[in-house]
C-alpha cells in the first residue's frame, strides 16, 4: 500500500466516508465531529476520486447544500448561517462534483461573489471584511466554478483539466 490503495482498501475508505453522511445529507468530519459544508465537500470529493460516488449520496448531499444558500446568494457552514467565501467554494465545488449547480440560484451566487471586490482591488470573504489573499482564492475559484473564465487572468484558470505528471 506504499504507492496505491488496493480494491479492499478503497472499498473500506468509501464505506467509512459514506457512513459519515447524516440523514439531512450533510457529512460529519469523523464519527464524533460536527456536520457542515466543508466536510460535505471533502466527503463528496473523496468519493468521486475513489470512483465510489453514487446518485443517492449526491441527491441527499445536494438537498443539504441547497438549504445552505442564503437569501443574499452566499452559502454558510449550514442552513441559515453567515455567508462566507470559503463555504461558497465548498458548496459550489460539491454541487459541481454532483452535477447539480443548476439546482441553486446561480445568479444570486454570482452577485454575492461580485460584491466581494474591495476598493483596493482585492477580494474579501464576507461583507465589511478586508481583502486578503486567502479570500481571493475562495472567491476567485468560486467565480471560476460558475463560469467566470474572463474573471481576471484567463490563463490563470485553464479551460482544460490540469495534467499532473509523476516523477
Amino acid at each position: 500500500m506504499a504507492n496505491s490503495l488496493d480494491r479492499t482498501s478503497i472499498d473500506n475508505v468509501a464505506a467509512f466516508v459514506c457512513g459519515l453522511q447524516q440523514e439531512d445529507g450533510s457529512f460529519r468530519g469523523d464519527i464524533d465531529d460536527e456536520c457542515d459544508t466543508r466536510f460535505t465537500y471533502c466527503a463528496l470529493a473523496t468519493l468521486a476520486l475513489l470512483g465510489r460516488l453514487d446518485e443517492a449520496v449526491c441527491r441527499r448531499a445536494g438537498s443539504f447544500l441547497k438549504k445552505c444558500q442564503n437569501v443574499d446568494g452566499g452559502f454558510g457552514l449550514e442552513p441559515v448561517t453567515e455567508s462566507h467565501a470559503g463555504q461558497m467554494f465548498c458548496c459550489l465545488a460539491a454541487l459541481k462534483i454532483c452535477n447539480a449547480l443548476d439546482s441553486i440560484d446561480v445568479s444570486k451566487a454570482k452577485k454575492w461573489l461580485e460584491k466581494r471586490q474591495c476598493a483596493n482591488g482585492g477580494l474579501n470573504g464576507r461583507p465589511e471584511k478586508n481583502a486578503d489573499g486567502c479570500y481571493g482564492w475562495w472567491t476567485g475559484a468560486s467565480l471560476h466554478l460558475l463560469g467566470y473564465v474572463s474573471f481576471g487572468c484567463q490563463s490563470c484558470f485553464p479551460t482544460a483539466p490540469v495534467r499532473f505528471s509523476h516523477r
